[in-house]
């Protein structure tokens, strides 16, 4: 059999000599060289050629190539199955499972500069020049020199906001402390209070504890006056600033310590419109004479003493009550009349007791304490960042105040709505980082209604299980990723 035939023509080589041994072949192999071993093969041909010398003996490559004739024969299950071998011997590179001769010598690496690190590690403008600044220091002469020039424009910014809500008839003025230890002229001490170190702020404040008002302590410029407000004396000098914005002739009252008190405060309040109570300190109230410790001692807790006296047309009170030591109240208003009872216990004897108690002193109880819930609120999540500047301290407590002072009103619209500070102040830090920041799209046809309701939710959270959280209202309805609605028109003619 022609084995040119059988092996279909794939390859050519020599035929093997009759009686050639083994020395012989490579000696042939060796002292020429492959391309003389192969015949020439016409190139460019349509089909394979024959070869030009018939002494020649064919090898397939693979067994593919031999049933390569005869695929039409080939059931499909088979053909498949070359295919697929095929498909894979091609992906397979070609020089996988190759080995890498390496060859190591004894010798040591030289370290150029080319290796050297070339980059520098220094921030950009972009991010050091990142700063919070709240005023151009340029502008900050002599002339017109302010130790919170730094904070200014926000105190204002916040202050105009404040003074716009409607206050509540009964209002208190009092001290309040931005606890901080830096090093700043600014920095009080006041040992009653908390916080004993910090930046002073006179506050003025409602039963709820609602900041209405304030202003910070700084020094002599703090007691600089309005050409519409009188110079009366440097604490009472504060409650004519803080009364600056309550309105005149709708009988407000006013609320405020000893340390505020004093005769001409009285009065200007009292022709202003606003009702003034306050305690007060006997050597401020000229010609007054009380009963002394001692005497009040010998009848008892409750003895009280009243004294009026009638100032440029204004009639004052003034009345000594003794609990435990003797208190004293001014008043253009109120008085010791109604008396009312009051429960205290007696060490002593180890009982409780009623004593009698001035209308004055219950009113005040009752509608002084404004400034110290306010502090209390304040207190409880307080933002405790720590910073170098000194003015930082006060933008943080500014942030702290505008948060309580909101949930304090949102409590005043939504009475029936009770929501927690914490639960409150979390979700206002959500909604400024969600507001108009577009939602990633969803796949599929957008729905008819794109932001569900309260009792959609609810009720699709009873029927499924747990779910997503519904965002708050404010986040629903910015105006971001809304659908457009189309409305089908009619056709023109």
């Amino acid at each position: 059999m022609d084995p040119s035939k059988f092996y279909h023509q794939l390859r050519y080589i020599r035929t093997i000599p009759e009686g050639s041994s083994d020395s012989e072949l490579s000696d042939i192999v060796e002292n020429c060289e492959f391309s003389q071993l192969l015949p020439d093969i016409e190139s460019d041909c349509d089909s394979y050629c024959s070869p030009k010398s018939t002494d020649v003996l064919i090898i397939p490559n693979s067994d593919d190539e031999i049933l390569s004739e005869f695929e039409d024969d080939m059931p499909l299950a088979l053909r498949l199955s070359n295919l697929s071998k095929k498909i894979k011997k091609s992906n397979v590179p070609n020089n996988v499972n190759k080995p890498i001769k390496n060859k190591w010598v004894e010798e040591n690496l030289e370290v150029t500069e080319d290796v050297q690190f070339k980059d520098s590690l220094d921030l950009p403008t972009t991010i050091t020049d990142l700063k919070l600044h709240f005023n151009d220091n340029t502008t900050n002469t002599s002339d017109s020199y302010d130790k919170l020039f730094k904070v200014r424009p926000l105190l204002e910014q916040i202050r105009n906001i404040l003074v716009t809500v409607p206050k509540e008839e009964y209002l208190a003025v009092d001290e309040q402390i931005i606890p901080t230890k830096s090093k700043t002229s600014l920095k009080q001490y006041n040992p009653k209070k908390p916080h004993t170190w910090g930046y002073k702020v006179f506050v003025l404040s409602g039963v709820s504890g609602f900041s209405y008002d304030f202003e910070i302590f700084a020094g002599e410029q703090t007691n600089k006056m309005p050409d519409n407000c009188p110079s009366l004396s440097t604490s009472s000098n504060m409650v004519v600033k803080m009364a600056q914005t309550i309105p005149r002739q709708k009988n407000y009252k006013l609320f405020f310590d000893n340390w505020f008190t004093s005769l001409p405060l009285m009065i200007y309040l009292h022709k202003e419109g606003i009702l003034p109570l306050g305690t007060a300190r006997l050597n401020r109230l000229q010609g007054l004479t009380m009963p002394t410790k001692k005497e009040f001692q010998k009848e008892g807790r409750g003895a009280m003493c009243e004294k009026t006296t009638k100032i440029e047309d204004v009639k004052i009170s003034a009345v000594s009550w003794f609990d435990n030591q003797i208190v004293t109240l001014v008043s253009t208003y109120v008085g010791s009349q109604p008396i009312v009872e009051k429960k205290r216990f007696f060490r002593s004897q180890k009982t409780y007791k009623v004593i009698p108690c001035p209308k004055s002193v219950d009113v005040y109880n009752s509608n002084m304490g404004g400034v110290d819930l306010l502090d209390s609120m304040l207190g409880y999540y307080r933002i405790s960042t720590k910073s170098k500047k000194y003015y930082m301290k006060i933008f943080y407590h500014m942030i702290d105040l505008c948060v309580v002072n909101a949930w304090i009103l949102y409590r005043r619209v939504y009475p029936d709505t009770y929501i927690q500070l914490l639960d409150f102040k979390l979700l206002i830090s959500e909604v400024l980082c969600e507001v108009l920041k577009p939602s990633p799209r969803r796949r599929g046809r957008p729905l008819l209604i794109e932001s569900t309701t309260e009792a959609l939710y609810n009720t699709k959270r009873k029927k499924n299980g747990p779910c997503m959280e519904l965002p708050s209202e404010d986040i629903r309805l910015d105006g971001m990723d809304h659908f457009p609605i189309y409305e089908k028109k009619p056709c023109s003619l």
